[in-house]
């Protein structure tokens, strides 16, 4: 009934240890018995029931998947599908490091661990797949500068360590170098690979290229709760696709030089028809890295589709780089996020942006994120806003922000704005975000225009300012403002509306004097309900203003 197979069979072995089970006929009830070879031995488990279906099971259904958790010899039965008589079944072996020489916790066989890595890489490749595990410990790695110390070029190949225990790689060189590289080649790709468990520390030696984990023309890997320290750039890839970074941390990379240096680095330069697609990273955490956290950025080609979702980016003493810089890129969304950012060391005059969009990029979202700065700018540092589209005269198209919270605290006054626009931008549309700061006037929503608008210009609804601001004498309306309270005791006095492009979508005016002087609300551009002016003559009078993208109108 049940044909096993100690190589990948007419049913690949997939990555994360994932056995798939295929059906090959249908009776009323069935058993399945699975047994896995291993270098150890037959591992048996069985007999396992069939649960019932409400689908028809047909041939060539899903018949059940086999997941490793834990130690990465121990098959457990996650779920079954259907009512199955006999299966097909692939597998691969399980290379603990160990057998092959690598030593743990020993620092002094840095060197001999590297060419025992060499022989671990030997039998997976001639396998065409396997798991490669690393037991509990730290693992001391060194050797020539640029080496790299572990080549992945098949398919099916997990690294992995004991779930929530972990083992730590440690590069002890401080120059260049990669150490481990999963690499395909043009046109083709190698598939269904992940990295699980492992921490990443490098000798922390700033402007170097080394690298933790090189990627390039690679499909569908998965990266799962590991650790970066101390490395140069923790993930480097060129020209991937479909692929998952979730529950990582990237915490303490150091890099002194400009070029593309970030504890994470994605790219399309591999040419005209490549490009780096379908990546998203999941509930990672970015905290005090040098330059930049996340640096995307196209080349001949747009870097695309790209998602962060309730990442956290938190950074007590960064010193120059944008916390995610985008370069050429179409299609990302950043969502449910948080960036928090602290004090700078001192002497550095390089400004910061939370989030920077420059080199012809397009449609980018901002949606539900939480930007704060509460520190102390150290020497001449300043934070230049939390969001910059289209830096310099670089074009940016089609800009989304919803829902955002920036809160800007006493000390940390942007020094541009929470959005700035640059020359060159289009097609914004933003509503629902909110400034929140506790002095007045510390900072503004946005400061630029947009150079060409969409049908609605750049749409903005239902921000909520804070303070209110009191008033004695003519003023202009600000992004900041929410509510005017106007005091004409003195003399009447005239509350301006700004041009709609730069007007917050709603103002509320109160007269708050019981004098005979009036406070005029006189529009820029546009009427008031027809009137070129809307005149407040009594106590604690009020008017509500809205407009439409054109006019104003008193709700």
């Amino acid at each position: 009934m049940l044909t096993t197979y100690d190589k990948t069979a007419s049913i690949p072995f997939l990555a994360n240890g994932v056995l798939e089970v295929h059906v090959d006929s249908v009776a009323a009830n069935g058993w399945v018995y699975v047994t896995v070879p291993r270098q150890t031995g037959d591992l048996v488990r069985g007999p396992f029931p069939i649960l019932a279906s409400p689908l028809t099971p047909k041939p060539g259904d899903l018949g059940l998947a086999a997941f490793i958790e834990g130690r990465p010899d121990e098959i457990v039965i996650l779920g079954l599908f259907g009512k199955v008589t006999s299966v097909t079944m692939g597998t691969c072996v399980v290379y603990n490091v160990l057998d092959y020489g690598v030593v743990a916790n020993a620092a002094s066989a840095a060197s001999a661990n590297v060419t025992a890595l060499a022989s671990v890489e030997t039998a997976v490749q001639s396998a065409g797949c396997g798991i490669i595990y690393f037991p509990c410990g730290t693992y001391y790695l060194d050797g020539a500068a640029s080496a790299i110390f572990l080549t992945v070029d098949t398919d099916n190949v997990t690294l992995a360590a004991e779930a929530g225990v972990g083992a730590t790689i440690q590069d002890q060189r401080t120059g260049a170098g990669t150490i481990v590289k999963f690499a395909g080649a043009s046109g083709n790709y190698i598939t269904n690979c992940a990295v699980r468990d492992l921490k990443f520390t490098g000798a922390n030696a700033g402007a170097n290229a080394r690298k933790a984990i090189e990627l390039q023309y690679v499909e569908g890997l998965r990266v799962d709760r590991c650790e970066f320290t101390n490395n140069a750039q923790s993930i480097w890839a060129d020209d991937v696709r479909d692929c998952i970074v979730s529950f990582c941390v990237f915490d303490g990379c150091s890099v002194t030089d400009a070029s593309n240096k970030a504890a994470v680095y994605l790219s399309s330069n591999s040419g005209a028809s490549k490009v780096s697609r379908s990546v998203r990273f999941h509930d990672c955490l970015w905290r005090n890295n040098y330059q930049y956290d996340v640096f995307l950025e196209g080349s001949t080609t747009a870097v695309s589709h790209v998602r962060f979702d309730a990442c956290r980016f938190q950074n007590d003493g960064f010193i120059r780089g944008d916390r995610i810089r985008l370069s050429l890129v179409d299609d990302v969304t950043i969502d449910s996020c948080e960036f928090s950012l602290g004090d700078f060391h001192t002497g550095y005059t390089t400004k910061i942006n939370a989030i920077s969009v420059e080199g012809t990029s397009t449609a980018v979202s901002l949606m539900n994120n939480h930007f704060e700065a509460q520190g102390v700018a150290s020497g001449s540092a300043t934070i230049s806003s939390f969001v910059y589209a289209g830096t310099g005269s670089d074009s940016c198209t089609g800009l989304t922000a919803i829902g955002n919270n920036f809160v800007v605290g006493t000390n940390h006054a942007l020094a541009q704005a929470c959005i700035r626009y640059g020359t060159a931008v289009s097609k914004v549309f933003r509503a629902g975000n909110r400034v929140i700061t506790d002095t007045p006037g510390n900072t503004s929503l946005e400061t630029g225009s947009p150079t060409t608008l969409s049908s609605l210009g750049v749409a903005t609804l239902g921000h909520l300012i804070a303070p209110t601001r009191s008033i004695t004498s003519g003023t202009t309306v600000t992004q900041n403002d929410d509510v005017i309270l106007a005091n004409a005791n003195s003399a009447s006095l005239i509350v301006t509306l700004p041009a709609i492009a730069s007007s917050p979508y709603r103002i509320a005016v109160k007269k708050t004097d019981s004098s005979a002087n009036k406070v005029r609300i006189t529009p820029t551009g546009g009427n008031i309900e027809g009137a070129a002016n809307l005149d407040l003559q009594n106590l604690n009078e009020c008017a509500t203003l809205v407009h439409d993208g054109t006019n104003w109108w008193v709700t």
